[in-house]
């Protein structure tokens, strides 16, 4: 015979043969599922053993998960219970909100269709992307949430400033870096090669800098030991702790 399931009906035809001790117990079908309430999701070819018409199916197929549907094109076995509770899937991800970012290669657990995989990949990070090429793994229990990355920075807008080795924390992708690095000052680079650490939030923001500024426009007057806070342009702003010698006034005053 041929079945059409009812509370299945959008999901299978069935072709099949009925053992039927109590009209509608037990069949063993053989048929293609096209799951609704994943049906963008997968196109299923699979065997049906379905005491209660619905509550077992062992599927073989390829899965394009819609809500992360630009992100992997999954090659999988599911074994639903309930149509569409568990599946492990081995797939590439691209994931769309940091596609420029990652490539990932993944094995996929997919409780809930979309909940875990554990990456390993190779960020270029797009609005620093001039700055880092990160090696990671990523751990994205919603795909995006967590990367610990580790990389070096060249950060283009002062990248003749820092070339930086750094630790990425990459909760929403570009949000933490801690960053030990050399820098040289352009606007200032024949006054400063300055050692430090950057803290950074943002990329660029934060930078305590410890260094020997040699003054240019007095550079034959003094060479200057400061300690400079660079807030966000790192040329800005400088709280300089220092002793000059004026030369103007050289012979009248050591100011401090």
């Amino acid at each position: 015979c041929t079945l059409v399931i009812p509370s299945i009906n959008t999901l299978c035809v069935v072709s099949c043969t009925l053992v039927i001790p109590s009209v509608n117990t037990l069949c063993v079908v053989s048929c293609t599922l096209v799951i609704p309430s994943v049906d963008t999701l997968c196109v299923v070819s699979c065997t049906l053993v379905i005491p209660s018409v619905d509550t077992l199916c062992v599927v073989s197929c390829t899965l394009v998960i819609l809500s992360v549907d630009t992100l992997c094109v999954v090659s999988c076995t599911l074994v639903i219970p309930s149509v569409n509770t568990l599946c492990v899937v081995s797939c590439s991800l691209v994931i769309p909100s940091v596609d420029t970012l990652c490539v990932v290669s993944c094995t996929l657990v997919i409780p809930s269709i979309n909940t875990l995989c554990v990456v390993s990949c190779t960020l270029v990070i797009p609005s620093v992307n001039t700055l880092c090429v990160v090696s990671c793994t990523l751990v994205i229990p919603s795909v995006d949430t967590l990367c610990v990355v580790s990389c070096t920075l060249v950060i283009p807008s002062v990248n003749t400033l820092c070339v930086v080795s750094c630790t990425l924390v990459i909760p929403s992708v570009n949000t933490l870096c801690v960053v030990s690095c050399t820098l040289v000052i352009p606007s200032v680079d024949t006054l400063c090669v300055v050692s430090c650490t950057l803290v950074i939030p943002s990329v660029n923001t934060l930078c305590v800098v410890s260094c020997t500024l040699v003054i240019p426009s007095i550079n034959t007057l003094r060479v200057v030991s400061c300690t400079l806070v660079i807030p966000s342009v790192v040329d800005t702003l400088c709280v300089v702790s220092c002793t000059l010698v004026i030369p103007s006034i050289n012979t009248l005053c050591v100011v401090s």
